[in-house]
């Protein structure tokens, strides 16, 4: 039988924000070669060997090398790569041909310059800009570029020369970001659920998407204020969109949430669900049915070399509960019931499924009273079965026939 019990707790949830991300800023500088940290982006050159009013040639190229190489470098939570097929590659000028020439903004023809010059930040983005003045807050340095036709750099972008930061008027600033990965949304236990059964909880969301394409973790946050009840507030770095928890408590109001993080953000928790586990006690026979064959007066029998084999009790329900065993009627018309003719006691099937300390592991008289069969029989899986032996001695004055007897089991919970 099943007997479920109902317990609200008060709840207060902590609010929980986003973690913010700030710009990421780095710094490029012309050298012959660059450093240990260093991405070379592009190389450099111009008439008379120097690096301002420079042609431009693409760090990839094979041939007869420039002089000088940019070199870049940030952080030390952030790589720079400077290929153009790098997933968070942004292309941040283009080339007329990759053996050196003229330079033009990505907003201009790529036909006509069809090499493409880029910088990949990751974890995160790039956004670069294209201003007559000094760079924006936030924004570092990277070249400065105008047509050889004019130093004034005020519109020339396209067929230009290369400069270093504020050579020319037209500075090319650049800074790295991070777009946070979606907000995760909650599946399972739902919102609100009060029939949740099991106690290790599959908590379970939707996969979150980032816009940057960086690897995702998730942050799964459960909490109750209930002193009685077990919370782990907090599993970090879950790959997976699932999440096992260990044993829950019952008769508890849990609160859940989800956030996903990249290695640089964090997206906003998802709203707060609640849900709780009510206490179930399910008691049932396995094995219902024992049958003793023929017997002469006198003899006995009992279960527990299996022949026959024993009833078989299972604790379905999710708490510990206190079983006791009864008859509905007797065994034999010439003897009444709790004496020693009809016996029972309890039996390991599963180890550690009940407490032997509290439980009949002696044989006792059946009685038509209930009397104590297991102890804190266990609800987990690998630990919820246990035998009972039947042991019977057939009266000196028993009449032969067919001899039966209906047991019932009933559980109450244990704390």
């Amino acid at each position: 039988m099943s007997r479920w019990l109902f317990l609200l707790c008060a709840l207060a949830f902590a609010a929980l924000l986003s973690e913010g991300a700030t710009a990421v800023q780095f710094n490029c500088t012309y050298k012959t070669s660059c450093g240990v940290g260093e991405t070379g982006v592009l190389r450099a050159e111009n008439d008379t060997g120097g690096y301002n009013n420079a042609h431009v040639q693409l760090i990839n190229y094979t041939g007869a090398a420039y002089a000088y190489t940019l070199c870049c470098e940030t952080d030390g939570t952030h790589n720079l790569n400077a290929a153009c097929s790098h997933k968070n590659a942004t292309t941040v000028l283009r080339a007329y041909n990759t053996s050196g020439n003229h330079i033009q903004t990505p907003a201009g023809n790529p036909t006509t310059y069809p090499e493409r010059i880029c910088i990949a930040l990751s974890p995160g983005n790039l956004t670069c800009e294209y201003v007559n003045t000094t760079c924006s807050a936030g924004y570092s340095p990277f070249v400065s570029m105008a047509s050889s036709e004019t130093n004034s750099g005020a519109y020339n972008q396209t067929n230009a020369h290369i400069g270093n930061y504020s050579w020319y008027r037209l500075n090319v600033c650049c800074q790295g970001g991070n777009s946070p990965p979606s907000v995760p949304t909650l599946i399972y236990p739902l919102n609100d659920n009060t029939s949740v059964f099991e106690r290790n909880i599959t908590f379970d969301w939707s996969d979150s998407n980032d816009p940057d394409s960086d690897p995702i973790t998730y942050d799964l946050n459960i909490t109750s204020n209930d002193p009685n009840c077990v919370v782990e507030e907090e599993w970090k770095n879950l790959t997976a969109s699932t999440q096992t928890s260990s044993e829950l408590s019952v008769d508890c109001v849990y609160n859940w949430t989800v956030r996903a993080c990249d290695p640089s953000q964090c997206s906003n928790y998802a709203s707060v669900w609640n849900f709780s586990i009510p206490s179930v006690i399910g008691i049932n026979f396995t094995v219902n049915k024992t049958e003793f064959k023929s017997m002469n007066n006198n003899e006995k029998n009992d279960t527990s070399d299996n022949k026959p084999p024993p009833f078989t009790v299972e604790n379905t329900g999710n708490v510990r509960a206190n079983v006791s065993l009864k008859a509905n009627d007797g065994l034999f018309t010439s003897v009444a019931l709790n004496t020693r003719y009809f016996q029972f006691k309890a039996r390991v099937n599963e180890a550690g499924a009940f407490d032997p300390s509290t439980s009949q592991t002696t044989y006792a008289n059946v009685s038509a009273a209930y009397k104590t069969l297991f102890g804190d029989l266990n609800y987990q899986s690998d630990r919820d079965s246990a035998y009972v032996d039947i042991n019977i001695t057939t009266p000196a004055g028993e009449e032969a026939g067919y001899k039966s007897s209906v047991i019932q089991i009933y559980g109450t919970y244990s704390p």
